[in-house]
């Protein structure tokens, strides 16, 4: 028995020995895993980088209207529905077969005189002063009304100026007119800024 136990010590040694180093190189493996997985499941912290100004907006130019051009205001005139009617008839009498450039042309004249000192204040009272608007010193021809598509265009244009301020661009200091078939002796003293169908337009000369 003795000697049994003898040889089985010296048979176990070697076995005991190779199993402590297996498991001390299992330990290290272990030990070594869990550093690297420590390692990659670190979060790097990430740096978000801040503008320090903002672009600034982009500003399109704004065009001008071209000269004569039929735009919108909104300038205010202070007006009646008698007002409506005298601006229409004078369309109407002075430029009825006129563009209807032509017809707004006319408009702007006559509201642009009731701004003037130098002319009465009202759309009537411009309109019917004496010796400014040829069809008006015909006193029948002041309160009749007319009757057509000329008629109602020439209305649809007055309203269009008086309520909506509609203008022309480039007429506002405009305050004089003639046919192009006379010559009147005004207008050498004045300041011619466009002819538009039949009609000369001046300005007062500063």
């Amino acid at each position: 028995m003795y000697y049994s136990e003898k040889e089985m010590k010296k048979t176990l040694l070697p076995w005991q020995l190779m199993l402590g180093i297996v498991y001390a190189m299992f330990m290290i493996y272990f030990i070594h895993s869990q550093s690297t997985a420590h390692a990659v499941t670190e979060v790097t912290p990430t740096v978000v980088q801040t503008p320090t100004a903002l672009p600034k907006p982009i500003v399109l130019p704004v065009e001008k209207p071209k000269f004569l051009a039929i735009v919108d205001t909104n300038e205010k005139v202070l007006y009646n529905k008698t007002d409506v009617f005298c601006m229409a008839k004078n369309i109407y009498h002075e430029a009825a077969t006129e563009s209807k450039l032509g017809k707004y042309a006319v408009a702007q004249v006559t509201i642009n005189r009731t701004k003037d000192p130098r002319f009465e204040d009202g759309i009537c009272e411009v309109v019917l002063e004496p010796y400014q608007f040829s069809w008006a010193n015909n006193r029948r021809m002041q309160w009749t009304t007319p009757r057509g598509s000329n008629w109602e265009e020439s209305k649809r244009i007055a309203r269009d100026v008086i309520v909506e301020g509609k203008r022309v661009y480039g007429m506002h200091d405009v305050l004089f007119y003639h046919a192009d078939y006379v010559r009147p002796y005004w207008a050498r003293a004045k300041r011619r800024l466009a002819q538009i169908g039949a009609h000369i337009f001046y300005e007062p000369r500063v």
